[in-house]
């Protein structure tokens, strides 16, 4: 090819006219989070607890309008006063209704309620998958009114913490999310992106070694709500929960059994998600 010669020029090749555009691939979340937030705050009370050991703080939701409150039995454990403050800032005196230290629920009682209490919906939990976004609501480290999100991370993770006595072990089959849970959120709601809730939030994994518990890592626990309702309703009633049990009956004598400890069951530290004070929060394993 000879550049010097003014007949060779470059190739031109006419359009058609025609244009391809490539269009990015995006995710667009359906879930109207600004909406959810507001239709469910008012529902999710904050909960500021004295007792012997010092003052506490957790986090709610109103069950019904006759002023019952839903909560762990951890957030109340040994409580001497409770007061419960709404979304809008107002403040009640409360009475522990029952208590489930197994289940970790419990149930208060607002004194006097006012009449435009704002009852929580709830699902029953049937139809929450895994990867399905998740909203947590409450009070962590006294800071009223926190949302976060997440997902669903993993349903019916078995979790294993002490119980607020330390008399007994406390196992959920819990709801495993990714929303942040910290200090306070402990009895606080997980709701769906239909406002509904699916869960009480409950504990949160931790890596710390230490004697005071760090914050969410993304991975926080909630009790599902199979188990919520039907405790939930005994606590109501009759203020402690009834639970079935297998007993088995030996004619041998029984055998000592030791059980080396498990290294998968030595990290990561499970928490329950409640300050003992604004600064520090208690730590089990």
């Amino acid at each position: 090819m000879n550049f010097d010669d003014p007949g060779v020029g470059p190739v031109v090749v006419e359009a058609d006219g025609s244009t391809n555009t490539a269009t990015p691939a995006s995710y667009t979340s359906s879930s109207d989070w600004d909406g959810v937030a507001a239709n469910v705050s008012p529902s999710v009370v904050s909960i500021d607890v004295a007792s012997e050991q010092g003052a506490g703080a957790g986090s709610g939701v109103i069950w019904n309008d006759e002023g019952h409150v839903v909560t762990n039995a951890h957030v109340i454990a040994g409580a001497t006063e409770v007061a419960i403050t709404l979304a809008d800032g107002r403040t009640y005196a409360a009475a522990v209704t029952g208590e489930d230290e197994s289940t970790d629920l419990a149930v208060l009682q607002i004194t006097d309620p006012p009449a435009d209490l704002r009852p929580i919906e709830t699902n029953d939990g049937t139809d929450i998958a895994v990867g399905a976004p998740v909203m947590a609501i409450g009070n962590p480290l006294g800071l009223s009114g926190t949302v976060t999100t997440g997902i669903v991370s993993a349903l019916d993770r078995p979790v294993s913490t002490q119980s607020a006595s330390a008399n007994s072990a406390t196992v959920t089959n819990a709801i495993q999310t990714s929303a942040a849970i910290n200090p306070g959120n402990s009895g606080g709601a997980l709701v769906n992106n239909d406002g509904e809730l699916i869960g009480i939030n409950s504990a949160i994994a931790s890596l710390s070694d230490g004697s005071s518990q760090s914050g969410s890592i993304g991975i926080g626990f909630a009790i599902p709500m199979r188990s919520v309702d039907s405790i939930v309703d005994q606590l109501i009633e009759t203020g402690t929960a009834e639970h079935a049990f297998l007993e088995s009956v030996s004619t041998t004598p029984a055998r000592r059994l030791t059980v080396p400890p498990s290294p998968a069951l030595a990290s990561p530290r499970l928490s329950p998600a409640l300050p003992r004070s604004r600064s520090a929060c208690r730590r089990v394993t």
